[in-house]
This record gives C-alpha cells, sequence and structure tokens, in this order.
C-alpha cells in the first residue's frame, strides 16, 4: 500500500491503494510507520496513486472505529508535520477529507488535477476531532480549517488563486517539480522544522 523511493538526494512516498486510495486506519498507519524509517536528514516528498492523492474511508459508525481512526490521523499528521527536513505534497489528484488534511500539513502542495477540500458524507465529517481541525489550522492555515469544517471544496486553478496549493502545474512533471521545490525548501530553511505541540 506505499512504495518508499530515493531519488536525487530525498525520499518518495508513494501511497498506493488501487481501487480509491482511501485513507482509513490501517493506511494512515503504515504512513506513519514509513516515515519513521525514512532518513530524518533528507527532505520527503508525499504523493498519491494514478488519479488520486488520498480520499476519506467510508463513514465509520462504530465508536471504536471512530477512535481508531481519530487517533491514527492525528497521529500521522503530527509524524509529517514533525519531520525534521521539509515534506513537499505532490498533488496528482484528489486531495479530499483526511486526504486534505494530510496534505495541509505539509510544507508546500503543488497540484496536477483533481479536487482539494472536503466531500460531505465521507468520514471527515465524523473523523475531523477538534484537536485534528485545530491542528490543520495551526500547520496548514485558518482557511485549510475552515475548508474542512464547512465542506468546501476546489478544482486545481480555484485552489491555487484562494492559496490552498502553492502551484497548479501538469500531470507530467509534477513529481520533479515537487523534489525541486523540496530542495531548495531544504536549501532555504535554517534548520530543522519547529516539531508542532498536540493542539489543547
Amino acid at each position: 500500500m506505499l512504495d518508499l523511493e530515493q531519488r536525487e538526494g530525498l525520499a518518495i512516498v508513494h501511497m498506493r491503494r488501487p481501487g480509491d486510495n482511501t485513507l482509513d486506519e490501517p493506511m494512515l498507519r503504515r504512513l506513519c510507520a514509513a516515515f519513521g524509517f525514512l532518513d530524518r536528514a533528507h527532505p520527503v516528498v508525499l504523493t498519491g496513486y494514478r488519479a488520486t492523492f488520498a480520499v476519506d474511508a467510508p463513514e465509520q459508525t462504530e465508536p471504536g472505529s471512530l477512535r481508531a481512526l481519530r487517533a491514527a490521523l492525528l497521529e500521522t499528521m503530527l509524524t509529517v508535520a514533525q519531520h525534521p527536513r521539509p515534506v513537499v505534497a505532490a498533488i496528482n489528484g484528489d486531495a479530499t477529507g483526511t486526504g486534505f488534511a494530510l496534505a495541509a500539513v505539509a510544507d508546500a502542495r503543488l497540484m496536477s488535477s483533481g479536487t482539494v477540500g472536503r466531500l460531505r458524507g465521507t468520514a471527515t465529517n465524523t473523523a475531523t476531532h477538534d484537536d485534528v481541525l485545530r491542528l490543520v489550522g495551526r500547520i496548514g492555515g485558518g482557511m485549510a480549517e475552515t475548508i474542512l469544517r464547512t465542506g468546501q471544496s476546489f478544482g486545481a486553478d480555484e485552489a491555487e488563486q484562494v492559496g490552498l496549493v502553492d502551484r497548479h502545474t501538469g500531470t507530467i512533471g509534477l513529481l520533479d517539480e515537487a523534489i525541486h521545490r523540496a530542495h531548495a525548501l531544504s536549501r532555504t530553511s535554517a534548520g530543522p522544522r519547529a516539531a508542532p505541540a498536540v493542539p489543547r
């Protein structure tokens, strides 16, 4: 479900779940573990599979499953946010709900196609606990938090115009541009990123 690739002095994490690329609890746990294996001295590019970056799993109804999904989402977002070198989200398609929340905590977002935001009727309606939303607001920006709360969504052009992504780029060359951006951020950063605290 995850492929790790070393290229040009950084790591590329490919989220690959044939069919839908949903971010359910097992996928989130694997992603969190993958970041634990990465060389913390190098930047990371995070991308999806075919025409999907990452989207919500089906809506959770069982209290235990919902708690597990919330915990996994918060842990994964913190793990990405606390990686000491820059993380760039190469959004190759839809990034909705939990997928958008994950992209929002990256240092930069490049997008080739698809929709970003939150679609109503998905797991985010029940999975986005206040601590997750506050973390998105603190790291990914207040607009990202508002969009998750209200259910708005945007295409690639609109997402760039309102500042949800740094650049709308073509599908061909998306990874190359993301690699270039990650290295540029790494060169200009004064040192390791400050680790955010868990929102209270």
